[in-house]
């Protein structure tokens, strides 16, 4: 709404960068058409474009599968992600989470389009193209910044070789530049804050040195939930008694003024030194928290849909099997893409697969709680994979260096310089 009034994001008057604005950019349009019209609440206008948003993510997923594999794997993918119990719950509802997804599948497929079709300036200046959208998924959740390695994994897995990733991966950061360089101009103007991305992030780092499982089972009475919120909220944009927090800090939680952008600085640095003091709490916790967040989908789109408990989408006998279906649904998919992955080169050399799932299983190991829904966008990679290794053959290799062979083959034959095929061959 304060997007949509052409204000900048602020909190109770006092503007912050809390919150990555990516998203609310997005609905901005449609907070300007409910409050000019009144046809439609804000929330069902995000539900809808989350909707819009879903259904092309699964047109990108069917198509950029065909492009790293055949048009078997991309049937497959496509009926895999339609029918992901956790990918119809999550786009019913406002989160950015479905932005982020379509956000990842578009930037790997525009890349995927680009390396195959164009080479020297002209791919530099697609890929600028690209950097465009790679930078507001960056705005949308910080964890799109893995993005910016993709182009030189895709070059890679097409052209066999490292050669012209570099200029290709600067291709990408001067186009998403475009976008970030003056958010974080805005951010280090009104909030002290001099990045692009959210103070929200080194709140949730410094809430990564403490256990999360013990402060997830704490109350708001809880000692220990006081220390965590006196060490990473105190001086935070959320530090500010005008607020109504209740239920979200501790009771004795004694408010004093926010100093966010001096405050965000502090816990990102503190934080980061703590990890590189501290690296065996790092490796007893990350098999904890990765396998919180990778090891069942129970708790990731379902418990979005219905806003973590508090709206009642189905009966509480639905409510169990919807748990079930959601959790086998994924056990298959995610099964079937590691086995792809062990037993398949093709797939194990199409690089952006398997990365983008890997960075999104990695990044809760810096968080308090490896939370299901931060593996939500790695889906439709898992999708891709399972449907690999279902519908490829058992033949090395990487599809992309079949696709350049062909295409050579072709050209050879519009040229007459194609030699005759072997009795062995044929």
């Amino acid at each position: 709404e304060q997007f949509a009034n052409f204000d900048m994001p602020s909190l109770v008057g006092n503007h912050t960068a809390y919150w990555p604005p990516g998203y609310g950019a997005a609905l901005a349009p449609f907070a300007r058409l409910s409050d000019a019209t009144g046809l439609l609440s804000l929330n069902f206008a995000a539900s809808l474009l989350n909707m819009a948003v879903g259904t092309l993510t699964v047109a990108a997923v069917a198509w950029l599968a065909h492009l790293w594999f055949s048009t078997r794997v991309s049937s497959i993918s496509a009926w895999l992600m339609a029918l992901a119990p956790s990918h119809v719950f999550v786009t019913s509802v406002g989160v950015n989470i479905t932005m982020l997804t379509a956000i990842l599948v578009a930037s790997c497929l525009f890349t995927t389009l680009v390396v195959q079709s164009h080479t020297g300036a002209s791919r530099t200046r697609w890929l600028m193209a690209v950097g465009l959208l790679v930078g507001y998924g960056v705005l949308v959740k910080d964890v799109a910044t893995l993005l910016f390695a993709v182009p030189a994994l895709t070059i890679r897995a097409i052209d066999g070789s490292w050669r012209g990733s570099l200029r290709a991966t600067v291709a990408v950061v001067i186009g998403a530049a475009v976008l970030l360089v003056p958010w974080a101009a805005r951010n280090g103007v009104q909030v002290d804050w001099w990045s692009f991305t959210s103070t929200s992030t080194p709140d949730g780092l410094c809430a990564g040195k403490y256990r999360g499982d013990r402060i997830m089972a704490a109350n708001t009475t809880d000692e220990s939930l006081l220390e965590v919120a006196n060490d990473c909220v105190r001086h935070s944009a959320l530090d500010r008694p005008d607020l109504d927090l209740d239920g979200y800090l501790p009771e004795d939680f004694a408010f004093d003024e926010a100093r966010e952008g001096a405050a965000a600085r502090e816990r990102y640095l503190g934080s980061l030194r703590w990890f590189a003091t501290h690296p065996g709490f790092v490796l007893e916790m990350a098999p904890l928290r990765i396998y919180q967040a990778v090891g069942n989908d129970s708790y990731g789109g379902y418990d979005l849909a219905t806003y973590f408990g508090r709206a009642q989408l189905l009966s509480p006998a639905w409510d169990s099997a919807a748990r079930i279906l959601s959790n086998a649904w994924y056990y298959l998919v995610a099964a079937s893409a590691v086995i792809g992955l062990w037993r398949s080169g093709r797939i194990r050399q199409t690089l952006p697969a398997w990365f983008v799932p890997l960075v999104l299983a990695l990044q809760v190991t810096l968080a308090p709680y490896g939370f299901s829904r931060h593996f939500l966008p790695a889906y439709p990679f898992l999708a891709i994979m399972a449907a690999a290794a279902w519908g490829l053959r058992s033949d090395g290799g990487s599809v992309v260096h079949y696709r350049r062979a062909d295409a050579e083959r072709a050209s050879k034959r519009r040229t007459g310089q194609e030699e005759v095929a072997s009795p062995q061959h044929v």
